[in-house]
């Protein structure tokens, strides 16, 4: 896990195989990353958290996110849908 200080992204983090890398965001979103390609898509941006994202996880199979906001929720999503 990275911390990233001063940017709009608080923390990234990679999948397990190392194709994708999660970021999450003060502006409440979570961005998945293809690493190979370097980009984000806008079915890639996981919305759903009313305050800032405060922690991101992959699943050890890479298929489910799990995410921590300040509005004390936890999410978990389909890594590959966004759902």
């Amino acid at each position: 896990m990275s911390y990233l200080p001063n940017k709009k992204e608080n923390i990234a983090i990679f999948s397990h195989n190392g194709k994708k890398r999660a970021t999450c965001c003060f502006d409440k979103f979570v961005r998945i990353w293809n690493t190979g390609t370097g980009t984000v898509t806008l079915a890639n941006t996981l919305s759903g958290h009313s305050s800032m994202v405060r922690s991101v996880a992959f699943s050890r199979d890479g298929h489910w996110i799990v995410t921590g906001s300040n509005d004390k929720l936890i999410r978990v999503w389909n890594a590959l849908t966004g759902a």
